[in-house]
């Protein structure tokens, strides 16, 4: 079955520090003491100051949480190991790096030759030459990463940066090409949360006797680069969002790959295709479970499984099919559209989603919005009321509901323009807005609902018990939002997709009431 992957490497052995054998005469030399950890003042961040979230200007470099990461990642060799390829030393840099670099870690050629000889065990590349070594490594991957940005004209913020950096550290440098599979979506820039980690996950495999086979090393590797890329986390739990996998068995055909990534809790939105053999006049007719039951591009990723291909000489055989398209355009479920004007009529959300009641407190908003053309559910045909609501989503549907025109879309990122709006307006301040894909607090809504309103207060007392902010107190003012029951507001909370519906029926209230058009 043909496979097409870039065979890389990854698997590091740790070990222990060769401990120093000494006779009671003869003290041996120890030629790695000293040197600085850091290359060049121009080089190094500053580790006192925020990494700036800027967008590239040809002047990011590594931060020194990625460099954290690559250290934990890599882990400390003294001595060579070799792995699938190659004999690794230091931070997972190749043996060629250290004869490459030698001299400028003030290590002579036959002191470093004895560094990497089984023979010296008492010569040993010490952690503090390990990781001025990553950092000359580093730095030419920063020039060809630096390139390619540049050629393509792609935006990176800080940490896209230093994800890639860790991915490149990792792969090499042969992806930054607008052919190859991450670098094609990065180049195109139109790609959803689950083409981006498909695109950079399927980079998890090694070469075992002439064949490629998914490393689950890679695998949670790979979903740390993804988190880190699409949410800013550069440790697992640095935000709740999960991923998971399909493992695509063909069978006797063939697949475009045999893995993708999906974020937990979000429609499937593209499955690979598979091909029948040559030999036969079969169809490929969809992905099964090995308990028979098809996986389509609208169903929801629940956990990691594999799934089978299914062939007929029928292209759509009705006994084994279902409805479900191989692939689902789009961000996913709509959370904020243009038309915002108009007549409309009420209509029964209970029956356009199973997970609405008459009785929700949200019911008339959610019917509301609905109706208006302002909102959308899930391929699954649920609203998800309890779900998080994206900062870019938020952006979106709170400057529409104020009265902005949509502005010219931007490539870099759907909700960009809205970004770029906002910070023309005043409305935030830059640098408040890093992520647009994250979920974004009360607070911040309250800040954004306001100042795009260009509302003041209106009385000076404080109704909650947890806030003195003065945006959630003029929320209050306008009606725009009463707190919870027990008197709180809850600034830090992130803010559901029922609340949002709220807020954005009662600025059309507003407008209309204050005539603020």
């Amino acid at each position: 079955m043909r496979r097409y992957f870039m065979s890389i490497v990854c698997i590091l052995v740790m070990v222990t520090s060769a401990c120093i054998v000494v006779s009671a005469d003869v003290i041996p030399p120890d030629p790695l003491a000293g040197a600085s950890t850091i290359v060049g003042e121009d080089y190094t961040p500053n580790y006192s100051e925020p990494v700036e979230n800027e967008y590239f200007t040809g002047s990011l470099k590594t931060s020194s949480s990625c460099i954290e990461m690559l250290k934990a990642l890599e882990g400390y060799l003294a001595k060579p190991a070799g792995d699938y390829q190659q004999y690794s030393i230091g931070y997972g840099c190749n043996t060629k790096y250290l004869r490459q670099y030698h001299e400028e870690l003030d290590i002579s050629e036959e002191d470093m030759e004895k560094v990497l000889s089984s023979s010296h065990s008492n010569y040993i590349l010490k952690e503090e030459k390990a990781e001025a070594l990553m950092m000359y490594v580093l730095v030419g991957i920063e020039e060809a990463l630096d390139r390619f940005l540049e050629k393509y004209d792609i935006s990176v913020n800080q940490y896209q940066y230093d994800a890639l950096i860790s991915f490149t550290y990792n792969l090499g440098k042969a992806w930054m090409n607008s052919t190859s599979r991450l670098g094609g979506v990065l180049v195109q820039g139109d790609y959803t949360v689950n083409e981006f980690a498909s695109a950079m996950g399927v980079y998890c495999h090694v070469t075992v006797d002439g064949e490629a086979q998914v490393l689950d090393l890679l695998v949670t590797r790979r979903i740390r680069e993804i988190k880190l890329f699409l949410y800013g986390a550069y440790e697992l739990d640095d935000t709740p969002v999960k991923f998971c996998t399909l493992r695509y068995d063909a069978g006797d055909g063939d697949a475009a790959t045999d893995i993708g990534f999906y974020q937990l809790d979000t429609p499937y939105q593209i499955l690979f295709e598979a091909e029948p053999t040559a030999e036969t006049e079969d169809f490929f007719i969809g992905w099964y479970t090995e308990d028979g039951e098809k996986v389509t591009a609208y169903d929801l990723a629940e956990k990691s499984k594999v799934v089978y291909a299914r062939y007929s000489n029928i292209p759509e055989d009705p006994e084994l099919t279902k409805d479900g398209e191989a692939y689902v355009s789009g961000e996913g479920p709509s959370v904020g559209q243009t038309d915002y004007i108009g007549s409309w009529t009420p209509v029964d959300v209970t029956a356009v989603f199973s997970d609405m009641e008459y009785d929700d407190w949200h019911y008339d908003y959610v019917s509301e919005l609905y109706s208006r053309g302002v909102i959308d559910g899930f391929p699954d045909l649920t609203f998800r009321p309890e779900n998080q609501v994206t900062t870019g989503q938020a952006l979106k549907m709170i400057l529409l509901a104020a009265g902005y025109e949509e502005p010219a879309p931007v490539a870099s990122h759907w909700a960009r323009n809205f970004l770029n709006l906002a910070l023309e307006e005043g409305i935030i301040d830059r640098g408040e807005i890093t992520d647009l894909d994250i979920p974004i607090t009360r607070g911040l809504m309250a800040k954004i609902v306001v100042n795009s309103m260009k509302l003041s207060r209106l009385y000076d007392h404080s109704p909650f018990t947890d806030t003195t902010n003065v945006y959630v107190q003029t929320l209050y003012d306008f009606g725009l939002s009463d707190g919870y029951p027990d008197g709180t507001f809850l600034p830090k909370n992130h803010l559901k997709r029922s609340e949002l519906c709220a807020i954005v029926c009662r600025m059309f209230d507003t407008r209309e009431l204050y005539n603020l058009d």
